[in-house]
């Protein structure tokens, strides 16, 4: 993909996501104590037990709205720490200007799981890339649950010794095949 297409893609992420975070108008000025979250994975574990929209607002949107970060890294010819670094910079800057503004609730962890998300964008971006390398193919499929599978799979054996990535919305099931993260036997 042309440099020049990744930047410009990256640009808008960069600008809707600052949009979406940042121009929320609650009229409410939250305390301070309501608004600011500064223990590891409390709010983590809360969302897990709570399931349902806790989970997905907080916890998977949070992953994939960083994911387009990491894969604009991964396609510019970045690192695995550039992405995470950006991921978490974005991220902690996003959180900050809300502790600021009174307006949203400040938790930190959003930063670890968007910085978790960057780092799995940039991952997916490096394993397609390598499978590439190594002869391997895009394979595209309707399920009979009718949603469309993408499925890149190298030539060769491989070695399975884990689940995959797997992200699902709507009718698209995007899959990142478990031989992708291991190595070539």
């Amino acid at each position: 993909m042309p440099r020049s297409i990744v930047v410009a893609l990256l640009s808008a992420h960069v600008f809707v996501f600052l949009a979406l975070t940042l121009a929320y108008s609650n009229s409410r000025r939250y305390p301070i104590e309501e608004r600011l979250s500064l223990i590891p994975f409390r709010s983590i574990a809360r969302d897990v037990s709570a399931g349902g929209d806790a989970l997905r607002v907080n916890i998977i949107e949070n992953v994939v709205v960083m994911l387009p970060l990491g894969a604009a890294i991964g396609f510019l010819g970045g690192r695995l720490r550039r992405a995470a670094t950006a991921g978490f910079l974005l991220s902690a800057t996003v959180e900050a200007l809300q502790l600021w503004t009174g307006r949203r609730v400040t938790d930190v962890d959003d930063v670890v799981l968007n910085t978790l998300g960057a780092m799995l964008g940039f991952l997916a971006v490096a394993a397609v890339r390598r499978a590439f390398r190594r002869g391997g193919s895009l394979l595209t499929e309707r399920g009979r649950d009718g949603r469309l599978h993408l499925a890149v799979e190298p030539i060769g054996q491989v070695a399975v010794e884990d689940v995959g990535v797997v992200l699902a919305r709507d009718d698209l099931d995007v899959r990142i095949a478990p031989q992708l993260l291991q190595r070539r036997l």
